[in-house]
């Protein structure tokens, strides 16, 4: 319960006015979504006038001439600026002269955590940092993914507060996560997201050397595609596996390894090296060891695995790792 007179959380983030430093694909993105839970956005202020303009249409709010300026219209500011700016957005946001004691300010970045902005902390600010586990690749389009992302948020205690109070009012998950950990978990998002896409691109590149027609190869991969990722999340890798490392083929794996080549090859035995982990665990009663040897010669000098990479345990070894799955 909350004192008499004094509004929790959420209620003092409902009062509040979010402005973003960017406006690109994440900037445009949150402020349409947030305006969508009836949050209000002051507006944008950009490298680029252009496109200030453009998300502040798209948001019915305002394009500032300065990051002062925005700043004084705004309680909740979100960098949305590439990570390699940050830090030099931080210091001239800090350099600003804008009134910053009590504000909260905090950056996208699945990579950096709040310490980019420390000069903004010095300044009497609140910093963290709030990660969509999501890929936005367009700022105009649907919003329907952006109410099922989870999101993890560090920083200062203040800064976690506000943020969480924010996405408990847009209705998404959330958590908190170690600042030591952020490197391995974009690690880990970058294998579910960006990674993921060049091994469809392979697939399809296979599809297509079959002949198929660009189209007709996504048309037609889509079903596995999708079945595949819901049985993934759904009920998990193990049982999800399928195909001929979980089967013990070697005869098929030898015959994709001999019709594929070298950049194709290194690939797929990489990947299926971890498939035969992930099979030996969900069938303890069968030997792959054979078959792991296998996929390990048929890497060559610029596929070759680290040993102890491409035997490690799906499980953590310990509970900040496990932390992260």
């Amino acid at each position: 319960m909350t004192n008499q007179g004094t509004p929790c959380p959420a209620e003092r983030t409902a009062r509040r006015h979010v402005g973003f430093v960017g406006a690109g694909k994440v900037g445009t993105t949150l402020g349409r979504y947030f305006l969508s839970r009836s949050i209000p956005v002051s507006g944008y202020a950009s490298r680029t006038r252009a496109s200030a303009v453009e998300a502040a249409e798209l948001t019915g709010s305002r394009a500032f001439a300065s990051l002062a300026e925005l700043v004084r219209e705004s309680d909740l500011i979100f960098i949305t600026a590439p990570d390699s700016v940050i830090a030099s957005v931080a210091h001239e946001l800090a350099a600003s002269g804008a009134p910053l004691a009590g504000a909260t300010i905090c950056h996208c970045s699945g990579a950096l955590t709040a310490e980019e902005l420390a000069p903004l902390r010095a300044a009497g600010a609140s910093v963290g940092s709030a990660h969509p586990l999501l890929a936005v690749s367009d700022k105009t389009g649907p919003l329907d993914a952006m109410a099922y992302a989870f999101f993890t948020v560090e920083g200062d205690p203040a800064a976690r507060e506000c943020l969480a109070a924010l996405l408990d009012m847009c209705g998404n998950r959330h958590r908190a996560i170690n600042p030591a950990d952020k490197t391995r978990y974009h690690a880990a998002a970058v294998f579910l997201s960006n990674l993921a896409v060049g091994l469809y691109g392979e697939g399809f590149r296979l599809l297509e050397d079959c002949g198929f027609a660009p189209e007709e190869a996504r048309s037609a991969a889509s079903s596995l595609i999708m079945g595949n990722a819901r049985a993934v999340v759904e009920r998990g890798c193990q049982a999800a596996l399928t195909g001929p490392a979980e089967r013990l083929d070697t005869r098929t794996i030898e015959r994709h390894l001999a019709a594929l080549g070298p950049d194709a090859r290194n690939l797929y035995a990489r990947l299926s090296l971890c498939c035969a982990n992930i099979a030996a665990r969900k069938h303890p009663d069968r030997d792959y060891q054979p078959l792991k040897e296998r996929l390990r010669s048929a890497l060559d000098a610029r596929g070759t695995l680290d040993a102890r990479s491409a035997d490690e345990e799906e499980t953590p070894t310990t509970p900040q790792d496990r932390s992260l799955l």
